[in-house]
Parts: C-alpha cells; structure tokens; sequence
C-alpha cells in the first residue's frame, strides 16, 4: 500500500489485518497479480524487489 489516498489506506489496512486474522478468505486471480506488479513498479516506481517480496507475502495469507 503506497498510502497516497489516507481514507483507502485505512480501509485496505482493516481488510488486510481481517485477512491475516483469518476472519476474511481471499482468492487472487493471475491477472490481477501481473496488474498490481505493474502498476506499482511503473507507475510508482517502487523498487522490483520490494514490490514482489511484498507480493509473495501477501500470497502467503
């Protein structure tokens, strides 16, 4: 989370701590995956590496 829009910040920050909870279950579709690693490096401009360690972390719920 990049924390450009703070309400969304909170909001993705309530979902996520459900999820590693165990309160919510999620599937992630493929596609979706590709968009977010894309989106974040180019876009954002965040580093590569970080941008998939926090993707494997996140499968990883």
């Amino acid at each position: 989370m990049v924390g450009d829009h703070k309400k969304h910040l909170e909001i993705a920050t309530e979902i996520f701590t459900k999820i590693e909870s165990g309160e919510y279950e999620v599937k992630i579709l493929e596609p979706v995956v590709m968009e977010v690693l894309f989106v974040l490096i180019k876009f954002y401009k965040l580093p590569k590496d970080e941008v998939i360690n926090d993707l494997k972390k996140i499968s990883c719920f």
